[in-house]
């Protein structure tokens, strides 16, 4: 059973979402109002996988994910919130939150961004990061820091797009599907702030090659 941790303070929605991650098979989740409730269910509770809104009662997501962090924790978080703010975003990352979608996703694109991440992968609404980036990426120093958000895999992939490989000659060199690459490459353009394979190498040429090392 995959035990999920949901906080938020908008009961109609903490509810609803309840309700429809527990419709798929093999999931529990447990519900929290505030930093608090969080609190004390974590500490009687083994999560493999907490879903915050970053904006809540008592602290919000935020403070939550820097305590995890400094505990040490590996518990994946991905924030699921109304609005944020492209400075939160570039500190979440940094944090190493696995998700940021937003509340007006589609459910079933929940699921997936869900999904991605209790597998192990990243899922980030394009939007937010883009917004969050486009304003620094212009500078060496944030694009560097744009490069070091991205996981082991993700830079892999980025080198082979640097060589020119498509999805296909991709999957077959690092043993992925087709589909894992494409994944793999819309949180790499959500993170680099770039809508395209042209974006992502004209960004790429504006990065020294130390950055790769």
């Amino acid at each position: 059973m995959i035990k999920l941790l949901l906080v938020d303070d908008h009961p109609i929605f903490l509810d609803g979402l309840k309700q429809f991650v527990e419709s798929h098979d093999g999931f529990e989740v447990l519900c929290a109002k505030s930093a608090e409730e969080a609190a004390v269910l974590m500490d009687n509770n083994q999560f493999d996988l907490l879903l915050l809104d970053i904006t809540i009662i008592g602290g919000g997501g935020m403070d939550i994910l820097r305590s995890l962090n400094e505990a040490g924790s590996t518990v994946p978080v991905i924030f699921l919130t109304v609005h944020i703010t492209p400075q939160d975003t570039v500190e979440a990352l940094k944090l190493d939150v696995r998700g940021i979608i937003l509340k007006e996703s589609a459910p079933s694109e929940i699921m997936d961004c869900i999904t991605m991440v209790l597998n192990g992968g990243t899922y980030f609404d394009r939007g937010v990061t883009e917004r969050a980036l486009q304003h620094s990426v212009d500078t060496p120093s944030h694009r560097k820091e744009a490069l070091d958000s991205l996981t082991a895999r993700e830079r892999e992939i980025v080198s082979l797009v640097s060589r020119g490989l498509k999805n296909r000659e991709i999957a077959v060199e690092c043993g992925l599907t087709e589909g894992t690459v494409k994944t793999h490459l819309h949180n790499i353009f959500g993170k680099m702030a770039v809508k395209s394979r042209t974006q992502l190498l004209i960004a790429l040429g504006k990065v020294s090659d130390d950055d790769f090392i």
